[in-house]
């Protein structure tokens, strides 16, 4: 078979990467694909974590740079694909450090991780500071009503530092079905707002309209950031929208997320996470719906369960970001780097 050593190498690790790195990196990959609770952002460090586990347990030889490349690429691309803009920006950025500091030594290379995962921490208290910032010159009666959606630790850390600037917060937050993130949002941060006067008021997905009514502010974050500006977010975020300028006409979007999230090309090039429809499917069968719901949950029809959606950049009115607050022109700019930046390292792949 033409080019069955180059096929092989792409599923089976261990020829490349030796047993141990090679192990490493599929329990690295299954973890990504297998991660429905934690965000963008975090399996973007667990990648980070992967990528800096397979070059502990390389073999010392000359091709340690050309391997670790490999297994890059492999996290890019076989991991989770849907959330694959801030992992790949993330690991990038890892191969960048560790390419020069290789040249020193592996112990060097390590550190340039390390060094990365601590930056990371950091990234996002600047993206909290800047959204807190924003709120402030923008209601500076202090009091702000913000709608929101989906559970995004980004947008939890903003709305926190928010509180502790002094503003008062009227948080809206839709259910998220069908995993319900914006219930643990809620729930977290209602343990977090005991002072002051804020409120907490979940609402379902499809009151989104009722939701909106006198809001200031509609904040979203991002799993992917088009070089466009359109933003990638859960499913609801579009219609949410629409209800939010519908309704409020002079409401703010602000988006919340690292410019880790942006990612070259066009949104209908991207990928569409279809999920297990058991995830709705269980919801059917529960006890307190009617006879009908539970027993049409056993049926043999197509179940649509997408997870996230496109926003296009005319519905988004500021992209906050670790580097302070970004137009659309920003965006392009940092994509055409990224893309760069990509060829170089894996163009040869």
């Amino acid at each position: 078979m033409p080019r069955l050593t180059d096929s092989l190498r792409r599923v089976w690790f261990e020829y490349d990467l030796g047993p141990v790195a090679g192990k490493i990196l599929a329990e690295g990959l299954e973890k990504l694909a297998n991660d429905y609770e934690s965000g963008a952002r975090q399996l973007a460090d667990a990648a980070l974590l992967t990528l800096k586990g397979v070059l502990q347990a390389l073999e010392e030889s000359d091709d340690v740079w050309s391997k670790l490349r490999m297994a890059a690429w492999h996290l890019c691309k076989n991991g989770r694909e849907s959330m694959s803009a801030a992992i790949t920006s993330v690991l990038l950025t890892g191969l960048a450090a560790v390419e020069s500091a290789l040249k020193e030594s592996r112990q060097a290379a390590l550190k340039a991780l390390d060094a990365q995962l601590e930056a990371r921490k950091e990234s996002a208290a600047k993206v909290a500071t800047a959204f807190a910032g924003f709120l402030e010159r923008t209601f500076p009666e202090k009091k702000v009503s913000i709608l929101t959606l989906s559970e995004s630790s980004t947008i939890r850390t903003g709305l926190l530092k928010a509180a502790q600037s002094g503003l008062t917060l009227d948080l809206r937050i839709l259910e998220s079905r069908p995993l319900f993130e914006g219930v643990s949002l809620a729930g977290s941060l209602s343990q977090e707002l005991k002072t002051g006067d804020h409120s907490i008021t979940l609402y379902t997905d499809a009151s989104a309209a009722l939701a909106a009514r006198g809001a200031d502010v509609v904040v979203i974050g991002a799993d992917r950031i088009a070089s466009s500006g359109a933003v990638s977010n859960k499913t609801g975020t579009l219609p949410t929208l629409l209800s939010a300028k519908h309704i409020s006409p002079g409401v703010k979007t602000v988006m919340l997320g690292e410019s880790d999230k942006v990612a070259p090309g066009k949104p209908e090039e991207h990928v569409v996470e279809n999920n297990d429809p058991e995830q709705l499917r269980r919801a059917w069968r529960h006890e307190y719906n009617s006879a009908r719901v539970c027993s049409g949950a056993n049926l043999d029809f197509r179940v649509h369960n997408v997870f996230f959606e496109w926003a296009p950049a005319d519905l988004v009115d500021v992209y906050i970001t670790e580097r302070g607050e970004w137009t659309v022109h920003d965006i392009a700019q940092h994509a055409d780097r990224l893309l760069e930046e990509e060829t170089r390292f894996f163009g040869d792949l």
